[in-house]
């Protein structure tokens, strides 16, 4: 947790506080994306199983294998980041949310 979070910024702890830095977020978001896209980008160089022999059924099965593994990681990645990028979104909006009725309403008494 972080420290700020945890003591409320004024010694006041708070529980299951979560601190969010938007920015990075999607820019972690933006490195996942380009990552699942230079992936997809590699099943273009990837080599013929033809004229390995022996070796051609083995081969033809871990290409086959990697492949669909590369298919699942690029479709979750995507996922997880547009999953991500509209957490960020509606986190942004609730935390402009609070701060404009912060301004309106001002510090409630407790």
């Amino acid at each position: 947790m972080n420290q700020a979070a945890g003591e409320g910024g004024g010694g006041v702890a708070t529980v299951g506080a979560v601190v969010v830095d938007p920015d990075r977020l999607r820019r972690v978001t933006s490195k996942l994306t380009a990552a699942g896209t230079t992936l997809d980008g590699c099943a273009d160089s990837m080599p013929a199983t033809g004229a390995t022999g022996d070796a051609e059924m083995l081969i033809s099965a871990i290409l086959a294998e990697f492949s669909e593994t590369a298919v699942d990681l690029i479709s979750e990645g995507e996922l997880l980041a547009q999953t991500a990028d509209s957490c960020n979104v509606a986190y942004v909006d609730a935390d402009a949310e609070a701060a404009a009725r912060f301004l309106v309403e001002g510090v409630e008494n407790e």
